[in-house]
């Protein structure tokens, strides 16, 4: 067996409250998300990355639960389970699916764009719903520099969003 990554290592400790948010915010389930983070792990863990790479790991959370929520939308394993109406219109729909995860992947390259810090404070303002007074607290920044770089990052973003309507 390969040694560990260990800067794989360090992105999984650093990020991984707010991977498991991310992942049980998709599934609805708290255990479910384990699993996920679990199986990030084992798919990732062998690979070489960078520092860079934390975009990689929030996609892997956000493709492998993803793909456990269509398993069960297909296989319900739960007896008694009654699609909803949505469910099953957005499994008919496979197209729907396949533009959302582009959307979501192209989001995530301009997260990853932004400057470490200022995706940082986005992503726990906007994926963790932390407040910018918490923010500040747990990055050691003052409530200024919260605000100017969430201020950037937002901008940022609408930016690249009036870009992609213009396409």
């Amino acid at each position: 067996m390969p040694p560990m990554n260990a800067v794989f290592e360090r992105i999984y400790v650093r990020e991984r409250l707010r991977l498991k948010r991310l992942a049980a915010r998709i599934l609805g389930n708290a255990q479910d998300a384990e699993d996920i983070l679990h199986d990030t792990y084992v798919k990732l863990s062998k690979r070489s990355l960078t520092e860079n790479d934390s975009g990689l790991v929030v996609r892997t959370v956000t493709t492998l639960a993803l793909d456990q929520l269509r398993s069960r939308k297909i296989h319900p394993d739960t007896a008694g389970y009654e699609p909803r109406y949505s469910e099953v219109s957005d499994l008919i729909q496979p197209e729907r699916i396949i533009e959302a995860r582009h959307e979501l992947f192209a989001l995530l390259d301009v997260i990853n764009a932004l400057p470490e810090r200022r995706a940082q404070i986005f992503l726990l303002a906007r994926v963790d719903g932390m407040t910018y007074q918490q923010i500040a607290h747990y990055l050691q920044l003052s409530l200024s520099t919260v605000e100017k770089e969430m201020a950037a990052a937002i901008a940022y973003c609408h930016k690249w969003q009036q870009m992609r309507g213009q396409k």
